[in-house]
């Protein structure tokens, strides 16, 4: 669980069965950290119903999330593939989690040691960036990572896998895992105070219980993931129409004691069940109608798939 180097897939080119990586991609160095204020955002309501300032695009990410499970090998344990078939969408890549799955069993980035497959499918970081970087979206596997380390990734416009404790995500002490990370999800917003700046927290895609756009406040976030050691994959290059600090373009704020760069919401929204303002992105990206396997929206009674069976060592994205 120490070994964060990226693995050897034994060949450097790119797998036939993943679309290729649009060409358009900005790409900018991975040590590069926005500051709150260089990025613009969108003023959007919290589940406690107060104002924050969210830069990133959960809503526009969400139709990249789903229930992780579905793919025809009958993997459940696979949180970390399903999160790279997210990140891919992301970046405009149409691969379906089966696609993902496929690849990482046939390049041995993937667990299979078990005879029930609904206990296969785990992951390290390593394998994850592989999967990613073979695709065609270059990526980096950091640990020890910080609350504003992270919040500075999502500024900066790159998309982010975080291994999480589920247990403590999921609010299931019952199915602890010694505080080691269990789980993977993607971080697709962070959100502030209007006024102060103070991270609130972030909101994320979640394959364990298929919720997108999930709210997960800053004190949850340093339990489930600072906590379980801060590890994540995070990409190289920018997410094609991510508000990202190397935009001189933005416009300078209106609203008072909101970051500078802040872009106000437009008065309503045009994405079914998106927040009252939300305004969204221009990113080029897949009609996630055009994927069978993408599931939009969040499922609010889903049960968490990869706990209690998850097992650290094997889902762990490490």
């Amino acid at each position: 669980m120490s070994d964060y180097t990226p693995t050897d897939s034994g060949s450097s080119a790119q797998p036939t069965d993943l679309p290729a990586q649009p060409t358009d991609v900005p790409t900018q160095p991975s040590d590069m950290a926005a500051q709150a204020g260089d990025v613009p955002g969108q003023l959007m309501t919290l589940p406690d119903g107060s104002e924050a300032v969210v830069t990133g695009d959960p809503i526009g990410d969400a139709p990249y999330n789903h229930q992780q499970g579905d793919n025809a090998l009958g993997f459940q344990n696979d949180c970390g593939l399903a999160s790279a078939a997210d990140v891919l969408n992301q970046f405009g890549i149409p691969a379906s989690e089966n696609d993902v799955v496929n690849f990482a069993v046939q390049n041995g980035l993937t667990d299979t040691s078990h005879s029930d497959p609904s206990q296969n499918g785990g992951t390290t970081m390593s394998d994850q960036v592989t999967v990613l970087t073979d695709a065609g979206v270059p990526a980096h596997a950091e640990t020890g990572n910080t609350i504003n380390g992270l919040a500075s990734e999502i500024d900066a416009g790159h998309a982010v896998i975080i291994g999480v404790d589920s247990s403590i995500l999921w609010n299931q002490p019952q199915d602890t895992s010694n505080g080691a990370p269990d789980h993977a999800i993607t971080v697709t917003g962070v959100a502030r105070d209007p006024n102060s700046g103070q991270i609130l927290g972030f909101y994320v895609n979640d394959s364990g219980d298929g919720n997108s756009a999930k709210f997960v406040d800053a004190a949850t976030m340093q339990q489930a993931w600072i906590n379980a050691g801060g590890s994540d994959v995070v990409t190289d290059g920018t997410v094609p129409g991510h508000p990202s600090s190397s935009d001189p373009s933005q416009p300078a704020s209106t609203v008072p004691g909101a970051p500078a760069g802040y872009t106000p919401a437009q008065p309503a929204s045009t994405v079914p069940g998106a927040p009252a303002g939300y305004a969204p992105s221009s990113s080029p990206g897949i009609d996630p109608g055009a994927n069978p396997n993408v599931i939009p929206n969040s499922n609010p009674t889903a049960v968490p798939s990869s706990d209690p069976n998850a097992t650290p060592g094997t889902v762990v994205p490490q």
